[in-house]
């Protein structure tokens, strides 16, 4: 969750993260499983831009992690000190130059629906494989918002300048001086939501609801978790088209790379 649905929506008295928020964390970490494996290790992980520290929380909870850092620009002492509730053991830094491994390099460094905040996305993302904490085998995860013609009212209330297909993505990665490990799209079926949604919009001429946000979520536990199963189910079918060959779109855009 953004930061700045986590202000609105603590002011709405809405504090559950989405079940795509969970299904998320789960889809990343499945696609990461390969590359963990090969390195053997994650001691120290960053979640650059991280909101409300939920993906990096539940990572560590399925991972054995010396370090973890979590930077978000909009920490101050109040958010922090709330976000130590959830976790204790989280270093929590508000700008990526302060980040400070004592000269390890970052076995991961997640970026999880950031760059479609940054205007210079490619300088942003140069500016941090450059950082003393990157070194080659240190892996990038990142996660976008994918097709610039699904931009709705939800982009613009949570401050995206674009949304990205996989040949826009991979310019900037090449651009940041970083290599694809792997790459795609997850979340198939939410297309057509979105694209409802969008027509919707057009015809109408305003936003169909009022703007939340994932942190806007207000579902049951069994809602929400038919919600998660849902989408778990939908990114575990269409990966399996993979195995011949076809790679199928997606709500959602990712790509694994490294120096």
């Amino acid at each position: 969750m953004d930061i700045k649905e986590l202000d609105v929506n603590i002011k709405k008295n809405l504090h559950n993260n989405h079940p795509w928020e969970y299904a998320r964390a789960k889809v990343v970490m499945h696609l990461l499983k390969r590359h963990l494996f090969e390195k053997g290790k994650t001691d120290s992980v960053i979640d650059i831009g991280c909101g409300d520290i939920f993906f990096l929380d539940q990572f560590c909870k399925k991972h054995t992690v010396t370090t973890a850092v979590a930077v978000d620009t909009a920490f101050d002492d109040a958010l922090i000190s709330q976000m130590r509730l959830k976790n204790q053991d989280i270093v929590f830094v508000d700008d990526v130059s302060k980040v400070d491994l004592q000269g390890k390099k970052a076995d991961v460094v997640f970026l999880m629906d950031v760059l479609e905040h940054i205007e210079k996305d490619a300088e942003f993302l140069k500016s941090i494989a450059s950082s003393d904490f990157v070194g080659p085998d240190t892996i990038f995860m990142i996660t976008v918002p994918a097709y610039n013609g699904l931009f709705s009212s939800h982009d613009k209330f949570v401050g995206h300048y674009r949304r990205y297909t996989q040949k826009m993505l991979q310019k900037t990665i090449v651009a940041a001086g970083l290599q694809k490990l792997d790459n795609g799209y997850f979340f198939t079926t939410l297309i057509v939501a979105r694209a409802i949604q969008k027509m919707l919009e057009k015809i109408k001429g305003a936003p169909l609801t009022e703007p939340k946000g994932a942190g806007g979520w207000n579902g049951g536990a069994f809602v929400s978790k038919v919600y998660e199963l849902f989408l778990l189910c939908d990114f575990y079918f269409f990966r399996l088209f993979r195995w011949i060959g076809i790679r199928m779109p997606g709500l959602s855009a990712y790509t694994i790379c490294k120096l």
